[in-house]
């Protein structure tokens, strides 16, 4: 019989008034690489709740061989549905703040937010300006992809649920 144990520390950074998540950070094997993943607004995930992208990214980076990740997003607001107009510029700002200091600790950074930035000019608008202020690494910037050569793919779409997750390295054009 063989027995296996693991604890996984967490850790979630929100507002004072817990309106805002920062980041939410998963540790399940401090040997392993450490992803920072960028998706594009905050759910129920906390220390504790799991939804199910935070699930789904946890195993997928997993499979894939790291031991932790941090989930940052675009917009720190915690909506049941993003809504941009409601976006406090100081909120983003600290958020930002937040994500370029992560980006500086980790070997990758996985852009998680899918496609949504082609239906929405200030989505796109957003990703934009998070993505001037990583410029600096753009060498480690990844996307979901998969086997079919499709790529820009959030944790949740079918697409890079079915075989799991090909982290596609960012073309400079992209940024």
């Amino acid at each position: 019989m063989i027995i296996e144990k693991n604890v996984m520390k967490t850790e979630a950074k929100f507002s004072d008034d817990k309106t805002n998540r920062f980041v939410l950070s998963k540790d399940w094997n401090n040997k392993k690489s450490r992803a920072l993943l960028i998706s594009i607004h905050p759910s129920i995930s906390s220390e504790v709740t799991l939804d199910l992208t935070t699930l789904l990214v946890i195993n997928e980076l997993e499979q894939l061989g790291f031991g932790a990740v941090d989930i940052v997003n675009l917009f720190p607001k915690i909506f049941n549905k993003l809504i941009v107009e409601e976006v406090d510029l100081k909120e983003i700002s600290e958020n930002d703040t937040i994500i370029v200091e992560l980006a500086e600790k980790t070997n990758t950074i996985i852009l998680g937010w899918g496609r949504i930035g082609e239906k929405s000019k200030a989505v796109k608008k957003r990703q934009e300006e998070l993505l001037t202020k990583l410029v600096k690494y753009k060498d480690k910037i990844f996307v979901i992809g998969n086997d079919n050569n499709e790529e820009f793919l959030h944790p949740l779409s079918p697409k890079a649920r079915k075989k799991g997750w090909k982290l596609i390295k960012i073309r400079l054009c992209s940024i």
